[in-house]
């Protein structure tokens, strides 16, 4: 056990909620926090259930080095609740499709920290794997909050929580093409600030022989198929906040962003290498903020900084139409995003293929206009023209 006097320090990363800019006087402001109670040392002799039992109690966990392969998810069910994982222990999620961690919808104050959770072989009888909507942490799961708990409203001055240091692997360590999820990280509740997320999709493996030694003769890469993952992070929530988010080489859109007043500041995206153009055709992107389906009033918004996306299309020739993608709010809405300092590179790989351009926004008649200059030679743009799939402003 812990005591209370056990303290670690949050963090609260803010823009001018006046103006959506940010604001040096509201950036990493650090006081220290309280644990609840007591909190609890976790170790590898504990199990799923264990643990539940301590957060059930309304403790904080402590989890210590290790690898706990979970038979069901870590659920937090109070507000200031926390879990916080040392040395890299690393979480390995039910095969049933539950994610290893969420959070109920209605609370504030919690924070999760540390946490490196890793994809399973999940075990479908019947139907599609992934499994739909399965995910590694989901916050803001819709479930009933314990009777002495009472839901509260997430503000910019009481956010539903904290997320520092998220590693989320999908394959990699474990060389089971069959590992997989749908999604890797979805947040659905308002007020999430998240540092420091790496969200990734195995490029490459362990399992032999080694299959492309032109690109290494250490490890075996991943072809279509393996380790499937559609989507590494899936924002539904309103002012959710992200400083430094990395994600990799999943099957569909890297990142769909579909809540308002969102923020992120730096974004690191690699397409996935073993696509084929059906990829492009879809118009999937690195980075997409979609307020179509947007449910509030006023004015949908959305603020991107220093947002980098990347293509080496290893086994096809690929043409992505646009690194980061925007699709407007309804026409009866009003829709403010803004994009600065955003890029796309073409690395290498199979030719004609690359990024036709950095920015893309895709009207109601489902044409993507494009901003920004194309990460692609002479070749690829006419390949792109000829695909009709945009038109260059």
């Amino acid at each position: 056990m812990l005591s209370s006097s056990k303290q670690f320090s949050k963090q609260s990363p803010f823009s001018n909620a006046a103006t959506g800019e940010p604001d040096s006087t509201l950036v990493y402001v650090t006081w220290p926090v309280d644990f609840n109670l007591e909190g609890v040392l976790i170790t590898t002799k504990d199990t799923a259930r264990t643990m539940q039992d301590q957060l059930d109690l309304g403790k904080d966990l402590i989890i210590t080095p290790g690898i706990y392969e979970l038979d069901q998810p870590l659920t937090v069910k109070f507000h200031d609740q926390v879990i916080l994982c040392i040395g890299m222990a690393t979480l390995v999620a039910p095969t049933n499709g539950q994610p290893c961690v969420k959070v109920l919808k209605g609370l504030t104050g919690v924070r999760l920290a540390g946490l490196f959770l890793e994809a399973s072989v999940q075990v479908v009888p019947w139907g599609p794997r992934p499994i739909p909507g399965s995910t590694l942490l989901h916050w803001g799961v819709d479930e009933p909050l314990p009777a002495n708990v009472t839901s509260g409203t997430p503000s910019q001055d009481n956010p539903s929580g904290y997320i520092y240091d998220l590693f989320c692997r999908v394959g990699g360590q474990n060389d089971n093409p069959d590992v997989g999820v749908d999604i890797i990280a979805q947040i659905d509740s308002d007020w999430v600030i998240g540092d420091n997320f790496w969200l990734w999709r195995a490029d490459h493996s362990g399992k032999t022989p080694v299959n492309h030694p032109e690109v290494s003769k250490n490890f075996y890469q991943t072809v279509l198929g393996e380790y499937p993952c559609n989507t590494g992070l899936k924002v539904t929530g309103d002012n959710v906040y992200i400083y430094g988010l990395a994600v990799e080489h999943t099957v569909q859109d890297n990142v769909v962003w579909t809540g308002s007043g969102g923020r992120t500041y730096f974004f690191q995206n690699e397409f996935p290498y073993d696509v084929d153009q059906r990829y492009g055709h879809h118009k999937y992107a690195g980075y997409r903020v979609d307020g179509r389906h947007w449910k509030g009033k006023g004015t949908f918004t959305h603020r991107a900084y220093a947002l980098g996306t990347y293509a080496y299309y290893r086994d096809h020739p690929v043409v992505t139409p646009a690194g980061i993608q925007i699709s407007p709010a309804h026409k009866t809405k009003s829709t403010d995003v803004k994009v600065i300092n955003g890029f796309s590179v073409f690395l290498n790989g199979q030719s004609p293929a690359g990024v036709g351009s950095v920015v893309g926004n895709i009207g109601d008649d489902g044409i993507l206009t494009t901003i920004g200059e194309a990460s692609l030679g002479k070749e690829q743009k006419k390949r792109v023209s000829e695909h009709k799939l945009y038109r260059q402003v």
